[in-house]
């Protein structure tokens, strides 16, 4: 299983540290932070790539991917830590962190003006969609097939 909360709070901790701005969940009820700020979602969040059946526990290697949308007054602003951003995540000490949770980052694409026409006038966006990989163990006993039945046959 995925521990979501460790690789958020390193993903958001390093991000937080190098822009020395707040990194928030995005749609929730909580107050909004001052800008600038950046906030997050993971809209996909389980993308299986493969799995390795070792004894009696099973290793799957998983992806998913963290959207990061950084909101300011300033379109000049909210692009430069969009890019600051993306910056901060290609650097050694960002693999060295993530590293130590068990993450790697496999990409980082769609990197986009996110403003929307209902916040155009209060506010700027940009943002980025950051693929991270990491390693599940789920171990004890695992359904197996003891026996395979064949034309009446056990074999």
């Amino acid at each position: 299983m995925i521990d979501y909360t460790a690789a958020l709070t390193a993903l958001t901790g390093h991000l937080k540290q190098g822009t020395g701005k707040p990194v928030v969940l995005e749609n929730q009820s909580a107050t909004q932070p001052a800008y600038p700020f950046c906030t997050y979602s993971i809209p996909s969040p389980y993308l299986p790539q493969r799995t390795d059946y070792i004894g009696e526990h099973m290793d799957e290697v998983v992806e998913f991917v963290v959207s990061l949308t950084w909101h300011s007054k300033s379109n000049i602003e909210a692009l430069a830590l969009a890019q600051r951003s993306v910056e901060l995540l290609k650097t050694i000490g960002a693999r060295q962190v993530l590293g130590d949770d068990g993450l790697t980052v496999v990409r980082i694409d769609g990197f986009t003006n996110r403003d929307t026409f209902l916040t155009i006038d209060t506010e700027r966006r940009y943002g980025f969609d950051v693929r991270l990989r990491t390693l599940t163990r789920t171990t004890g006993e695992l359904d197996a097939i003891d026996t395979v039945e064949l034309n009446n046959t056990i074999i």
